[in-house]
């Protein structure tokens, strides 16, 4: 299928055509800091077939750290931040909540409703629009910028858009639809989702719905967590002959089923045990499950099935996932259970896989005991090995990671005192092995390993890395570091290569959600100004991206009137559509965070993709 905006510019860039739903583009792998820096997830999930069921594609270029952090990174990053830095000039606090309510908080980086309500008619006219690729980003942008409770009215022209003549606006309208939510979208997508006639009147079709389509509406119906969706979704999951791609999409949208966790737990539990199932559809229930409340019942049985060797690959990785989503630093058998996969499993993404899900654990619980540190300890102990090991190959890369997120917990549950020695002495090995190393994209995963931690002496090392950086992977991973590192040391270098013509226009944008999230003043004019001068297309691009994810209401004006002039190129006016979604978007993690964090992205689904590749 046609995808919208990313590969066009992925075409500039000489990497693989791909297009994206109402995305932002990615150049490739979100640039050149992301999957080896020569393809984004999609991209890389799109190789030759290798055979077995559902003619499954093999994925080598996601076996890098860069894959993980592509999906997860928007946790660790906060956006709005033009909205930040306002909260901190009038002296309120942050926001930290995520609802979509119409009455955001006075202390909210999210775009002021007064403004938003500027933005939302123009998104409506321009589902109008003569250009197909504007309607596709405009129905994304509606669906992210109005909170359900407002629903009412954006529901028909949504509806409407789903006859569009072009196949990828009626799939944008169908993700809009989800994302917008509420009781009267999930109705209109069941529908869709289950191909009925009322479905195909919908979309203005005299035959079958086309898969992707249904796929997509699949996902966007979980986002509406109703009750009524469990049945179908299950129903449609375990049909004998299903097609693949909207099994597994059935399986996610599950999982998301929040309000109805123990009707989704069961159903899914059911789905586990369907062997029949082809493997990349059964390797999402493990996903599924732990995102539901009281998915950690399940943790006993996903240890059990990761030691199991008859445990396909596919199934493993998800399960070396979930596993980590689910357990506690103290749980000894879990624990266990994922040294061993990283240790010895066959299967080297679920050996990488087991390793960052280590450092999940201790992350996100710290270690809140004596036999929790004691476990740490070891864990730790381990990692640094592992890390240092120049015999170690891309191992190496993933324990830097989880060591990073290991010191992460470690600090974030001791704000009052300092970190564990051992903590600490990681911190200073990675700082050796950084000045040590030539490859840039282990010198990135250190640097991020180092910022997560916040190892002692890491910021200046890190601002005097990216100021002398040529190497654009490693300056794009710098970037970010000196971000969440806090190193306001890095800004003046950071401002330079804004401008600089010669930055790569992926490195552009972690240049400026650097310089949002150090609270640098001038970031957002200076965007402004850049986007109104851009000459050329990857300008034009990076800089509207990264106004959308960072500015605030001075960036509304300039990004209508290039949305509107229909002088401009449509990709280009495409472009600052999407801007406008990304400003206005009524919370502060991106919608489809659900389905990205904890993603086993290995699995060349379709649907799934095509949700990943949208910011």
């Amino acid at each position: 299928m046609s995808r919208l905006l990313a590969g066009f510019v992925f075409t500039l860039l000489l990497a693989p055509s791909a297009w994206s739903h109402g995305a932002v583009w990615r150049p490739p792998g979100d640039g050149v800091t992301n999957p080896g820096g020569a393809g984004a997830p999609t991209t890389g999930g799109r190789g030759p077939a290798t055979g077995g069921a559902g003619g499954r594609r093999s994925a080598p270029t996601l076996d890098r750290w860069e894959a993980w952090w592509y999906f997860q990174r928007e946790t660790y990053l906060p956006r709005h931040s033009a909205g930040r830095i306002e909260n901190q000039t009038s002296g309120v606090g942050y926001f930290t909540g995520r609802s979509g309510s119409s009455e955001e908080p006075s202390d909210s980086p999210l775009l002021p409703a007064d403004a938003r309500n500027r933005v939302l008619p123009a998104l409506v006219a321009m589902l109008r629009d003569g250009s197909s690729e504007v309607v596709d980003a405009a129905a994304i942008a509606i669906g992210r910028s109005v909170p359900e409770s407002l629903a009412g009215p954006f529901l028909e022209p949504l509806s409407r858009t789903l006859r569009h003549a072009e196949r990828t606006p009626r799939q944008a309208a169908a993700l809009g639809l989800g994302i917008l939510g509420g009781v009267e979208a999930a109705a209109l997508l069941r529908e869709v989702v289950a191909d009925t006639p009322r479905g195909r009147q919908l979309c203005d079709a005299t035959g079958p719905l086309d898969d992707l389509l249904r796929g997509l509406a699949a996902l966007a119906l979980g986002l509406t967590d109703q009750r009524e969706n469990v049945p179908l979704l299950a129903e449609i999951a375990r049909a004998p002959g299903a097609d693949r791609e909207i099994a597994a999409a059935c399986i996610l949208a599950l999982g998301l089923q929040a309000t109805h966790a123990p009707f989704a737990l069961s159903e899914l539990a059911k789905l586990l045990d369907d062997e029949s199932l082809d493997r990349d559809v059964r390797a999402q229930t493990p996903i599924a499950l732990q995102r539901l409340p009281g998915g950690r019942a399940m943790l006993g049985s996903f240890v059990g099935r990761l030691a199991e060797k008859a445990t396909c690959n596919e199934v493993a990785r998800s399960l070396a996932i979930a596993i980590g989503a689910l357990s506690q630093p103290e749980e000894s058998e879990a624990i266990a259970a994922l040294l061993h996969a990283a240790k010895e499993h066959s299967d080297s993404v679920t050996r990488h896989l087991s390793i960052l899900s280590l450092g999940r654990v201790f992350e996100r619980c710290g270690a809140p005991d004596e036999a929790a540190q004691a476990l740490r300890r070891q864990v730790q102990e381990w990692l640094l090995a592992e890390a240092r090991d120049p015999t170690r190959g891309t191992n190496r890369s993933f324990a830097a990671i989880a060591l990073g997120l290991t010191g992460r917990g470690d600090r974030l549950s001791n704000p009052e005192s300092r970190v564990a020695a051992y903590t600490q002495l990681c911190g200073a090995k990675l700082l050796d092995e950084f000045d040590n190393t030539r490859d840039p994209s282990f010198g990135g995963a250190i640097a991020i390993a180092l910022a997560l931690m916040g190892a002692e002496g890491a910021g200046p090392k890190l601002a005097g890395a990216f100021a002398t950086a040529q190497n654009p992977v490693l300056q794009g991973h710098l970037a970010t570091a000196c971000a969440v590192a806090a190193e306001t040391g890095a800004i003046p270098a950071l401002r330079t290569a804004l401008v600089d013509r010669s930055t790569h226009p992926s490195v552009r944008i972690d240049i400026a959600r650097a310089l949002g999230m150090l609270a640098d003043r001038g970031f957002e004019a200076e965007l402004v100004k850049r986007i109104t001068e851009a000459d050329d297309l990857p300008q034009a691009a990076a800089f509207a991206k990264a106004l959308g994810l960072l500015g605030g209401r001075a960036a509304v004006d300039p990004l209508m009137t290039l949305a509107q002039d229909q002088t401009l190129p449509e990709f280009r006016r495409a472009f600052a559509v999407v801007a406008l979604g990304l400003l206005a978007e009524k919370s502060e993690l991106p919608w489809n965070s659900r389905y990205l964090v904890d993603a086993n992205f290995t699995t060349s689904l379709r649907p799934l993709q095509e949700v990943f590749d949208i910011l």
